[in-house]
């Protein structure tokens, strides 16, 4: 799933998702329990996510297409 924002992200937000994954890095990098945590539920995460993606995937679709639809009538 790949994901778009209109919202051009500010320097800030850059600066601060740079440090935060470079915080991560380090954190692996000394294998640190904090860090151990995070990416377990992470995992349990995109796990739980990938599951309802495959039980309601296909019902999600045809809302969405439903959706562009009526959008298309509308213009």
């Amino acid at each position: 799933m790949v994901q778009q924002s209109l919202v051009k992200r500010t320097r800030e937000a850059k600066r601060n998702a740079a440090v935060s994954v470079i915080a991560m890095r380090l954190a692996k990098e000394k294998d640190d329990i904090i860090w151990k945590k995070a990416s377990k539920f992470k995992k349990l995460f995109v796990a739980a996510k990938d599951a309802i993606n495959k039980k309601y995937g296909q019902r999600a679709s045809i809302e969405w297409m439903k959706k562009q639809n009526e959008n298309k009538a509308k213009k």
